[in-house]
């Protein structure tokens, strides 16, 4: 079960890492004022800002290869969303039926009787609620990601840049940060087990 599952997530993940680089794409460019690429600018320039320091010299740089792959992703993003979109719903949600079939089987929920449905009901009703439970990992994981993130930003430099987040550098601040990021994990790992199975 447990290979099964890896398996699923890394299915999951490959339209997933596709559709967080074509949401970095999207933002990196509003950031910079909507730069079009096809007016003939430079495609890298519109990731440099983002970039650590590096040379431009071409055969050089090491970030080439990176900064090429978001070029070509912005360029194509739109036929990329169509493809990617679907497969990480198609793909997440199995991963999600195969975790609450686990967790079922974990549970000893196949021992109760169960009330007998329609085929076609049931299987719309398991991939609904593989999709809630999708779109909650996917809100409690970016809400941790976005917190530890700006905890770290803002513990570097946030003290110059904006003052009235100064509470969050002291200790206090700091530990009650960390809390909070760590909350979203614990409500992640909850979330699944509490909701996943057909047993409460």
């Amino acid at each position: 079960m447990a290979s099964a599952l890896t398996f699923d997530a890394l299915l999951a993940a490959v339209p997933f890492v596709l559709l967080l680089l074509i949401g970095l794409t999207h933002l990196a460019q509003a950031l910079q004022g909507g730069v079009d690429l096809s007016s003939g600018s430079d495609p890298t320039s519109l990731f440099h800002r983002f970039l650590p320091a590096h040379t431009d010299t071409p055969g050089r740089d090491p970030f080439d290869l990176f900064e090429g792959l978001l070029t070509r992703i912005t360029r194509n993003r739109g036929e990329l969303s169509l493809v990617a979109a679907p497969a990480f719903v198609w793909f997440s949600t199995r991963l999600f039926a195969g975790l609450r079939t686990s967790l079922n089987w974990v549970y000893d929920v196949a021992a109760r009787p169960q009330p007998r449905r329609n085929f076609v009901i049931a299987y719309l009703r398991g991939k609904l609620h593989d999709v809630a439970m999708v779109l909650a990992t996917i809100v409690l994981f970016l809400l941790n990601t976005v917190m530890t993130a700006g905890l770290a930003y803002i513990q570097s430099r946030g003290a110059t840049v904006a003052p009235e987040f100064r509470f969050f550098v002291s200790t206090l601040g700091r530990f009650l940060g960390e809390l909070l990021a760590f909350s979203f994990l614990v409500s992640l790992f909850y979330l699944v087990y509490r909701y996943a199975s057909d047993r409460r």
